[in-house]
């Protein structure tokens, strides 16, 4: 009688009594020492179960997603408020003084001359350090402290109004009030990108650019109205209180906020 050439190293009682072991050791042999075990199929109840852990799972993270994408969206918008109030601010301050500006330059002396020699001043300190803290402004992270600087520097261009006796000291002003406008257009337009809505970009530059016009044709009726009513001094105080109180809040606001 011929020995199982599967079975080497059993008795010949174990192999004859059909052993429960002897198909997964003929199974082991037969295909190169891989031992197939058959396999049982999962209850239909705790494939049930896990479908059901998998869902909430997935729910629950849609739900926490769906409740950050809001907070996101929430804090966007807060931002964006507070940029176009500080644009508003920034604008309305200096259209305050706007069209009564040539009538301050002659009660200090000045003629014609001097007024487009200080607007001139401005303008060329303003456009030359835009461009530079521009480039500043791109390698800094949080773009708001300009904002904050620009508004402090502004107020003390205001109060500096109320020192000025002839020309000469408006056009130093005038130099301090360019570099205060130089501090705030670009980061201002920085955070504003930031936050606002870039699938809209034309309507939302359109109201960037809306409110600049509109604030700076209300504050220059309303400046007119508080020079005629009670003079110079008063005006330059409240431009140099607002001013001073945006940069303190500002200050003051969480970072995370902008």
């Amino acid at each position: 009688m011929l020995k199982n050439p599967c079975l080497p190293c059993l008795p010949a009682g174990r192999r004859q009594a059909g052993s429960v072991f002897s198909p997964l050791l003929r199974s082991f042999f037969l295909h190169g020492g891989v031992l197939l075990l058959p396999l049982r199929p999962a209850p239909r109840a705790k494939l049930r179960n896990l479908a059901l852990h998998q869902s909430r799972f997935y729910n629950r993270g849609t739900i926490i997603l769906w409740r950050t994408t809001v907070a996101v969206k929430m804090l966007h918008k807060k931002a964006k408020r507070i940029v176009l109030v500080s644009q508003m601010i920034a604008v309305g301050t200096m259209g305050l003084l706007g069209p009564i500006y040539a009538i301050y330059v002659e009660k200090l002396g000045g003629d014609i001359l001097a007024a487009a020699a200080a607007y001139a001043i401005y303008s060329v300190v303003y456009g030359g350090l835009v461009i530079l803290l521009g480039k500043v402004t791109d390698k800094v992270k949080e773009s708001e402290y300009f904002v904050i600087a620009g508004f402090f520097v502004a107020s003390l261009s205001y109060a500096g109004y109320l020192l000025a006796q002839n020309p000469l000291h408006l056009f130093v002003i005038q130099a301090v009030l360019g570099v205060a406008q130089a501090l705030n257009t670009p980061a201002l337009d920085a955070l504003y990108q930031k936050h606002m809505d870039n699938r809209k970009p034309a309507s939302e530059w359109g109201k960037w650019e809306g409110i600049y016009y509109i604030t700076e044709g209300i504050t220059a009726a309303v400046g007119g109205g508080i020079a005629t009513l009670i003079g110079f001094m008063p005006l330059f105080i409240i431009m140099a209180a607002i001013s001073m109180v945006t940069g303190v809040y500002l200050m003051f606001l969480p970072r995370k906020v902008l």
